[in-house]
């Protein structure tokens, strides 16, 4: 007998679905997606758990008659393709029946639907896939399509899902960033009976981008480009908001939410003279092309291909550019001068040196002395002491120990051991809180709002005494004592967005707050150091056991012996 045979259908099914379903937000994706295909002017999304125990859309869109709710769960139907050319030409999200069938498949989902035209609408139940219930029903006209104890089948795919608020954040974050392209539509999210969402259709597309970015409109400068079949529009940060990470970058093409490498290449091209290697800008772009688009690269539409990639690209670079020069944003020189030296936003972090004398050395280069230097120098006799411990570029302290050159990023160490005395303090129960004098409000993002409202517990436990303050507005009444480089107004939003993409299963949202914490509240790269905090830094860090690495895993220190050094110069 052969190896090779058929699968059974409800196997089948259910990779297929998996091919679609990879968490909650993508039943949401799907679900809201049709409701905006059906011309729905207010789209509510309930959730409980973080969409594991309950997901529940519902829209005033054109709704359906009880014969398409009945072709709409079955596979391969659709109202929007009638031939092959019609998928290369698609302006729509989705259609009824794309998805509904992977995710019947994997849950217990309910369609009520009604047509305006319709006197009766149609109640539709399935579980696992198939049809339990079929009947009619008094209902308003649209559709609400509610979903239950998704992947109650696949009990392997909900092992790999973070947790219930982490679950949540996603689906509050995607909705807000589809709320940036269809304005003209009322978005609505309640979770677990709370209302963490509510965006009105009068909001415009730039106070709508500022509240996901959570910074103030007037940072927020258009962009736009016009050519060749190629058009650009949307909104750019000012360089000072930029990030280490492209999570907020928002991509339209022809109003789908996507996630294209090479746009986002173009954006950090069209920034790169303002914005320091390493950091992204925080845009929103939306793209309409004219040529070619295949849409069909993935299986969630979450990616596109250009037939024109390359003036795709050219066109955002451009449309950048020319944001920040219409808008008076200074352009500054590359961050690889052309005379060796370096140049930057930053005077005290990119500085030019010259290595012709010592006794011109920048100030935050300066060698800094100190008898009683942990790194003492080995010198012959009666020449004068070399300096012995010095900080460089305001971010790396250099010296010598046991006769070998050491390189220690201050940072990476601090954190190392700012992490070290939070986990000692948390295991014997006595991490104390320093209370502010006067509490500091921030205002955060719902998603955000969502990630916190169910961990004040955890957030106390850590020295964290934080209170909900609003809608969107939490109060921080008192931080952790040893963490004294803390500043809520400045670390607490940075810590919170770092806590939300470590926490998952494995990390946990305790190791995920401990690493946010210590890395946010340590001595920072071009923090000048004296002589004085450099040796107790240093002191500290050899007596600690795990120190050649901080929490994330980045050395501390890079250490030559005097034998890599010969062979660097070749002796």
């Amino acid at each position: 007998m052969g190896k090779v045979k058929l699968l059974e259908k409800s196997v089948a099914e259910r990779i297929a679905a998996g091919e679609v379903i990879e968490r909650p937000v993508s039943v949401v994706k799907e679900l809201v997606e049709n409701s905006i295909d059906s011309g729905a002017s207010r789209i509510q999304v309930e959730i409980k758990d973080g969409g594991l125990g309950m997901i529940r859309v519902t829209d005033d869109g054109c709704g359906m008659s009880r014969e398409d709710v009945g072709l709409a769960v079955m596979r391969f139907a659709t109202s929007k393709i009638n031939e092959l050319e019609d998928i290369d030409d698609l302006y729509t999200l989705g259609f009824r029946g794309e998805a509904l069938p992977s995710i019947a498949a994997i849950s217990r989902m309910e369609i009520v639907t009604r047509r305006k035209e319709d006197e009766e609408g149609t109640k539709l139940v399935m579980t696992g896939g198939e049809v339990m219930e079929e009947s009619g029903v008094g209902c308003s006209a649209g559709t609400m399509i509610e979903v239950r104890e998704l992947f109650y089948n696949t009990p392997a795919r909900r092992k790999f899902l973070r947790g219930p608020s982490v679950e949540a954040s996603r689906i509050i974050d995607w909705v807000q960033r589809m709320a940036l392209y269809h304005t003209g539509i009322d978005f609505q999210v309640i979770s677990n009976g709370r209302r963490s969402l509510s965006i009105p259709p009068q909001m415009d597309e730039r106070d709508r981008l500022a509240g996901l970015f959570s910074i103030d409109p007037e940072e927020l400068l258009p962009l736009e480009y016009n050519g060749e079949g190629i058009s650009v529009k949307g909104f750019i940060a000012r360089p000072q908001h930029a990030r280490k990470d492209r999570a907020r970058q928002v991509i339209f093409v022809r109003g789908r939410l996507i996630r294209h490498p090479a746009i986002m290449k173009a954006l950090s091209a069209g920034a790169e003279p303002l914005i320091e290697s390493g950091s992204y800008p925080l845009a929103s772009i939306f793209i309409d092309v004219d040529s070619d688009l295949d849409v069909n690269v993935h299986p969630t539409k979450s990616e596109v291909r250009f037939s024109k990639g390359q003036d795709v690209f050219k066109a955002v670079q451009d449309a950048v550019q020319g944001a920040y020069r219409a808008y008076g944003v200074k352009e500054i020189r590359d961050v690889r001068a052309d005379d060796g030296g370096y140049v930057g936003q930053e005077p005290a972090l990119y500085q030019k040196i010259s290595f012709d004398s010592f006794d011109q050395i920048p100030g935050n280069l300066e060698f800094m002395r100190d008898s009683q230097s942990l790194f003492p120098a080995v010198q012959p006799a009666g020449v004068e002491p070399a300096p012995t411990v010095w900080q460089l570029g305001g971010t790396y302290i250099v010296g010598i120990k046991d006769g070998d050159l050491w390189i220690i990023d201050q940072h990476a160490a601090a954190e190392r051991l700012a992490y070290n005395r939070l986990r000692t303090y948390l295991d014997q129960n006595i991490v104390e809180s320093q209370e502010l004098l006067l509490p500091e409000i921030v205002e955060v993002a719902p998603e955000i709002m969502e990630f916190v409202s169910g961990r004040l517990e955890e957030f106390s436990r850590l020295g964290l005494v934080i209170e909900i303050f609003g809608d969107n507005t939490l109060l921080i009444r008192a931080v952790p004592s040893i963490l004294d480089r803390f500043e809520p107004g400045r670390d607490f939003l940075p810590l919170l967005e770092d806590a939300m993409k470590e926490d998952s299963g494995i990390t946990g949202i305790e190791e995920a707050l401990l690493r946010s914490m210590a890395c946010h509240g340590s001595i920072r790269a071009g923090e000048l150091l004296d002589s004085r905090e450099m040796n107790r830094l240093l002191s500290e860090l050899l007596k600690t056991p795990d120190n050649s690495h901080c929490p994330h895993g980045r050395p501390t220190v890079v250490r030559f012996k005097q034998s890599d050094l010969e062979k660097m110069f070749k002796r």
